[in-house]
């Protein structure tokens, strides 16, 4: 850590500290040491892909070793995303902390988490390590948007959350086509744990030692926190969330174990064809990011995703021939990840936004949306149990993106030029 880190705030001095500090850097203050701490903190998001993503190219060689059904597959999908719940409160307290002291434990312990899961001797073990890699992900989020906030100008938004999940778009794809080409060679899916658990704890000495935050951090005070929760934004932003991410995370989870079981494909083709999905993000992200910068507008990357998706669901689990199924998998992931750098970005640029608001309010709507989310594989799961096919499951959540149209029919535009407009 560095030595001029600021020592924890004490609850006397938060109560009576001003909002969060440093303000949001200007387009013409942009120190070059900025992409230092970002690119590192999208290396860590990157990590965590390799098992949270790979989970569903693992699923089958998991459920065989430790002895589970689809129901408990639907359960355990869910932990990856059981700690958006719990962040929204926890961000009361964690915005008190320095983001970067706090950053620095939580990817230390998701580091430990992947460990552990790969030594795991039974489903429950399993599932207990997921709640608490989630937990230590959600959280991670909190000191994670006030670092940004503190680097990245108002005109980079766009472009940074684009690059970003792009990068994640990458991470999930090399996960589905990597996994099982060395799954032999690490023996298995405990030896894929134990790999990603070293990266990350290697990543997270690196962090300790580079990362950065700007400027003297200084907690603030209970009406600044509170007052995210007058915002209707960041609950429009969670429902629109909750749509993609739902059916997109849960559709991850199963594809592959549907093309193997249902479709009858090995799974490597499996593996190739679960990783269009993800791959088209990293088109979608960057030209998101990119273009909705230049534009100067958000609302009109996130409502035509809306209409399209619900189709695109229902085609992918038809009898496509694989040469028909990739390109209609690619359109999938494209206009999946196409709304998220714009929901992200709108976060940061509502009007008289204050630091500590963004932290609070992307927890509330990451609250919101992980209601769903963890949901979702457990309706999958269910629902295919049920009916005895996944196709019912898969088609039944992937409706729920008609959200990303309904919620911007309330939600404010913003961006650049939007931002110029009103005023």
């Amino acid at each position: 850590m560095s030595s001029n880190e600021p020592a924890l705030p004490s609850p006397s001095d938060a109560a009576s500290a001003p909002p969060l500090s440093p303000a949001p850097p200007s387009a013409e203050d942009r120190d070059p040491y900025r992409w230092v701490v970002i690119a590192q903190i999208w290396l860590h998001q990157m990590l965590t892909q390799i098992t949270m993503v790979g989970m569903g190219i693992m699923l089958l060689g998991i459920r065989a070793d430790l002895g589970f059904g689809t129901t408990q597959a639907g359960w355990l999908g869910a932990t990856r995303t059981v700690g958006q719940l719990v962040v929204f409160p926890a961000s009361f307290l964690a915005v008190k902390f320095a983001p970067k002291r706090l950053y620095s434990v939580l990817t230390f312990a998701l580091g430990i988490m992947m460990i552990l899961g790969g030594f795991a001797p039974a489903f429950w073990a399993l599932f207990a390590t997921q709640v608490v890699f989630s937990l230590s992900m959600a959280l991670a989020q909190v000191p994670g948007s006030l670092l940004r906030t503190q680097w990245v100008p108002s005109k980079e938004l766009g472009r940074v959350w684009g690059t970003g999940n792009a990068l994640n778009a990458v991470a999930q794809t090399g996960a589905l086509v990597g996994i099982p080409l060395v799954l032999g060679v690490l023996g298995g899916w405990r030896g894929v744990f134990h790999a990603a658990g070293v990266l990350m704890l290697l990543a997270a000495v690196v962090w300790a030692v580079t990362g950065r935050q700007r400027g003297e951090h200084r907690a603030a005070g209970p009406e600044s926190n509170f007052s995210a929760l007058r915002r209707p934004e960041y609950y429009l932003l969670g429902l629109a969330s909750l749509g993609g991410a739902t059916a997109y995370l849960a559709c991850l989870l199963f594809l592959p174990t549907f093309l193997v079981q249902e479709r009858g494909l090995s799974l490597q083709t499996a593996g190739f064809v679960s990783a269009v999905f993800p791959a088209a993000g990293l088109v979608s992200n960057v030209a998101s990011g990119f273009v909705s910068d230049r534009v100067g507008r958000r609302k009109i990357f996130i409502w035509p995703s809306g209409l399209l998706l619900p189709f695109l669901y229902i085609l992918t689990v038809s009898p496509l021939p694989v040469w028909a199924l990739v390109p209609v998998v690619f359109l999938l992931g494209f206009f999946a990840w196409l709304p998220f750098p714009s929901i992200a970005s709108i976060a940061y640029e509502l009007p008289n936004v204050r630091p500590a608001e963004i932290a609070v309010g992307q927890a509330l709507q990451q609250a919101v949306s992980g209601a769903g989310i963890l949901c979702g594989p457990i309706i999958v799961g269910a629902v295919a149990a049920y009916a005895g096919s996944l196709r019912v499951g898969i088609i039944a959540i992937g409706m729920l993106p008609i959200l990303f149209a309904l919620t911007c029919l309330w939600l404010p535009d913003t961006g650049p030029k939007a931002t110029a407009a009103r005023s």
